[in-house]
């Protein structure tokens, strides 16, 4: 079921969580062991600990001796005569744990992350659990810190985790503009739209098809990337925080973590959509919102500062590759090029990140805490994900809100053409009505349905010309 993962991190399922599935899945499959002579409660106590003492040898396994050296000091805490071979062997049976020649550690990497939240979650009134979590939060980077915060969010759902979390959201990106849509795309505008990508076309196919077509694509690509060893609890990455990172490093790594972070806030607020106060929820929204579009600022401000320098790069790279294959390019042909790639890579990173959001914060019954937050900032970037949020989340299409953000942007041609690329990715993984898309499209200008086989279709989804995956719309 795990494995179903795309991405090396638990991903979001529906309105709920993994957290959720997982403890689930822990739980039958301790319930059936009776070899240990631990009951549910205790098994859920023992692997916690163990969780924890592997996280502070900073280790994915425990030798034999060592190990032991952990039960006799866990039944000494709580003055119980306990089988180490039992309870070790009744774990392996229900295959939580494993044990070989190299020592015991957990089956499946997630388990650790599980056990070591659900570690903290008991602790968490005691410093040293507050550091540890304060560290994990600061390092959401790493493969494993996503994971285990993920859980605790699932485990401790109160003002503890989530303050924590909020507060490294605002800390990300610190002091950077906020992505406007407007101004701060000048230099990509100045290009001018003779070098935009091809636009959007109607899609063509059912959404069950197309939806079909993504995932065996993300299936392709997962082979590509992970193999099994990837979920074995022995791939436990232990953190160093003694490493050096050069400038770009930590780039990477604000980008990685506020990524990680702005699913996990995402995830908190679908798990608690009928118990979270208002307030909170707003918090939230704003948070990913802001930090999201901190995200893009940051980017578009550095490309400003050097524009002309990296466009004649690109140009110049395009010409060495075609002395390289014997052609002869058209100078002028050669510049459109560059531009085209200039403005695909900007075009990708807000349509990446617009989808990011919506696919974090996205779910029923959030429409009042959408429209509130973009009440306070009326931003064309939070009308953007308002109505990408509505488009997938509200049960009333929101035609009038869409056709009045293009109008808003009729003299931006990139901001226009972005919205046209979200709503034919919309109709192009939802099933809707041929009515309601042929009226949206017509309304927004998107274009006419293409001439294409239907098999041929499911392998073509309307994507950005520069997605990497070879693509067109």
């Amino acid at each position: 079921l795990l494995e179903t993962s795309v991405k090396d991190d638990v991903q979001a399922m529906g309105n709920g969580s993994y957290g959720h599935l997982y403890h689930a899945i822990l739980t039958s499959a301790m319930a059936m062991e009776k070899r240990s002579g631990l009951d549910l409660n205790g098994k859920f106590n023992y692997l916690s600990y163990l969780a924890y003492e592997m996280y502070q040898r900073q280790t994915a396994s425990m030798s034999d001796a060592e190990s032991r050296d952990f039960h006799r000091q866990y039944t000494e805490l709580l003055d119980r005569d306990i089988s180490y071979e039992r309870v070790i062997e009744g774990l392996i049976e229900a295959r939580i744990l494993k044990s070989d020649v190299n020592g015991v550690s957990f089956d499946a990497r997630f388990s650790y992350c599980y056990f070591l939240a659900s570690y903290f979650k008991l602790k968490m009134n005691e410093a040293e659990v507050k550091d540890a979590v304060k560290a994990i939060v600061d390092t959401l980077y790493h493969r494993e810190s996503a994971n285990i915060l993920l859980f605790l969010s699932h485990l401790a759902p109160g003002a503890w985790p989530l303050d924590l979390i909020l507060d490294r959201a605002s800390e990300l990106f610190k002091g950077k503009p906020l992505w406007r849509l407007d101004s701060d795309m000048a230099p990509v505008l100045a290009i001018g739209d003779n070098a935009l990508p091809d636009a959007p076309a109607f899609p063509v196919g059912t959404a069950n098809d197309n939806h079909s077509a993504e995932m065996e694509l993300d299936d392709d690509r997962r082979r590509e990337i992970q193999t099994r060893s990837d979920f074995d609890g022995r791939s436990v990455e232990i953190l160093n925080n003694d490493c050096d990172f050069d400038e770009c490093d930590e780039l990477i790594r604000e980008v990685r973590s506020a990524y990680k972070l702005i699913r996990i806030m995402g995830q908190v607020l679908k798990n608690n959509v009928d118990s979270m106060e208002g307030p909170i929820k707003k918090k939230i929204v704003k948070s990913v919102f802001e930090l999201s579009r901190r995200m893009l600022g940051d980017a578009f401000q550095d490309i400003e500062k050097d524009f002309q320098d990296r466009r004649e790069s690109v140009l110049k790279h395009i010409e060495m590759l075609y002395e390289e294959s014997g052609k002869r390019g058209d100078r002028q042909a050669m510049i459109v090029k560059a531009d085209r790639e200039v403005i695909g890579v900007s075009y990708l990173a807000c349509f990446a990140v617009t989808r990011n959001v919506c696919d974090a914060v996205g779910a029923r019954g959030l429409g009042k805490t959408y429209t509130r937050v973009v009440e306070d900032d009326k931003s064309l970037p939070n009308k953007l994900y308002l109505a990408c949020l509505l488009m997938d989340n509200d049960p009333t299409f929101p035609t009038k809100e869409l056709v009045d953000l293009s109008r808003d942007m009729r003299a931006n041609w990139f901001g226009k053409q972005l919205l046209q690329a979200l709503v034919a990715w919309h109709f192009y993984m939802f099933d809707r009505p041929i009515q309601l898309r042929q009226e949206v499209f017509q309304r927004l200008e998107i274009g006419t349905a293409r001439a294409q086989d239907p098999a041929q279709n499911r392998l073509k989804p309307p994507r950005l010309s520069n997605d990497g995956r070879g693509r067109k719309h």
